[in-house]
């Protein structure tokens, strides 16, 4: 009677468990900030979140989504959507920036969505106040899209386009218009 009785509280725990599965949005493929999102880039995702664990910082499948959705960061495939990552990427002061770099300077596993740290490797002018060789002149910023997911290359190279932070881009265009061939390596963070 008594083992009746367990499996009876234990089944109950169970199914009430299962009664706080939600469904929210995930992204489907590597996004950039700047990414317009559609339907076509969600995949509804049941996750085990309550109210009280976080659960109204996603965006779940029940809502409406509006039509005009951007991100404001980079997302990874599979990554599950915050409402913190959407709006207007220009709102959250970044700018996008094109840059070549060398397709072995680049890893192979960067693409939209990747969040970067870029290094000058030559070419630039030693200064007491500005960057050495080898040293990080971006840190943190989003990749937007990339010329290898375009099948697109020149002479080897990797065309990036960067959402960088709109007070650290003309500090990164005065370093490489002083330098006279500057080489930029990407480092991916995991």
């Amino acid at each position: 009677m008594l083992l009746v009785a367990a499996s009876g509280v234990l089944g109950a725990r169970v199914l009430g468990a299962a009664d706080d599965t939600v469904e929210v949005w995930a992204v489907v493929a590597d996004l950039g900030a700047g990414d317009e999102i559609g339907a076509d880039d969600l995949v509804a995702t049941p996750v085990l979140l309550g109210r009280a664990d976080g659960l109204d910082r996603y965006v779940e499948v029940t809502e409406e989504l509006p039509a005009d959705l951007t991100l404001t960061r980079g997302l990874g495939a599979g990554e599950l959507v915050p409402r913190s990552a959407l709006g207007d990427p220009t709102a959250a002061g970044t700018v996008q920036i094109a840059v070549a770099v060398d397709d072995v300077r680049v890893p192979s596993s960067v693409g939209a969505g990747s969040v970067v740290d870029v290094y000058l490797l030559s070419g630039g002018a030693a200064t007491d106040d500005g960057p050495r060789l080898g040293d990080r002149v971006l840190e943190d910023v989003t990749v937007v899209a990339s010329s290898a997911e375009q099948d697109f290359a020149t002479a080897g190279q990797r065309k990036l386009e960067l959402a960088v932070p709109a007070e650290e881009a003309p500090s990164f265009f005065a370093l490489l218009a002083g330098s006279s061939e500057p080489v930029l390596s990407v480092a991916r963070q995991s």
